[in-house]
């Protein structure tokens, strides 16, 4: 393994906490439970990092890996039915968790690519708005308008993304 392999790995496991917790709080009905399983995960990740192929999806393959985790601490901690779902139940939800993360994926892939077709401002605007979560009213303050005009101007950045996203995702084959 090279060490810009282990940088990539490690920023794709940073990247991916949000939906690897999503994903499997779907097959654990147990907050607490579901984050010491993702802290499992994420030292099996670690350790198995020379597995990931780069340019391949790297939450598919984490997804894959909390799956089997799920079912180690299940089959470790026994069938406790307080603790999950049945198996039947959890092999359903993990497939319908796959393919929300599936279409997560393409959905944001789109809106990266629709991001970068906004013009210098709009794409500040957005970023102010929701990266920096700033206020409709601190930002019209900064760009010296009204907060009428910059609520519109982000309804309309906003309006124009959703359209781009979805022209993107029913022109690619997304299955």
């Amino acid at each position: 393994m090279s060490r810009k392999h282990d940088e990539i790995v490690a920023q794709e496991i940073a990247g991916c906490q949000d939906r690897l917790i999503a994903y499997i709080l779907t097959l654990v009905p147990q907050r607490d439970t579901a984050y010491d399983i993702r802290q499992e995960v994420n030292l099996v990740l670690w350790r198995r990092r020379g597995d990931f192929t780069l340019g391949t999806s790297f939450v598919a393959w984490a997804v894959k890996v909390a799956f089997f985790q799920i079912l180690a601490y299940r089959r470790d901690r026994g069938r406790d039915r307080h603790l999950f779902f049945s198996e039947e139940l959890m092999v359903q939800l993990a497939g319908e968790a796959q393919e929300d993360v599936r279409v997560f994926d393409a959905r944001r892939g789109a809106l990266k690519k629709c991001l970068a077709k906004l013009t210098e401002k709009q794409r500040w605007l957005i970023e102010q708005r929701y990266h920096s979560e700033k206020s409709v009213k601190v930002l019209a303050e900064v760009m010296d308008q009204s907060a009428g005009a910059v609520a519109t101007a982000v309804y309309r950045v906003r309006n124009a993304l959703r359209r781009c996203v979805v022209r993107s995702l029913g022109s690619e084959a997304v299955s």
